[in-house]
């Protein structure tokens, strides 16, 4: 990516490409908190922003996943 670009604007991208390598369309994003802003969440993906809101138990698990992979 060319410049210094809020996170948020690179999500729908990134998105587009884990679509094209594993030919299945996301219908959840588990993010971290540079990607806050819904303006830049793409439709039809559910995207999940940790520590910003209440979430059920197994969304929970879903972010502490998220931060497992890193």
């Amino acid at each position: 990516m060319h410049g210094n670009l809020y996170d948020g604007a690179t999500l729908e991208d990134a998105l587009a490409r884990t679509e094209h390598l594993t030919a299945v369309i996301p219908k959840q994003a588990a993010v971290g908190k540079g990607f806050r802003g819904a303006l830049h969440h793409p439709l039809g993906v559910e995207v999940l922003v940790c520590g910003t809101r209440k979430l059920t138990q197994a969304l929970k698990r879903w972010l502490k996943r998220r931060s497992a992979n890193h």
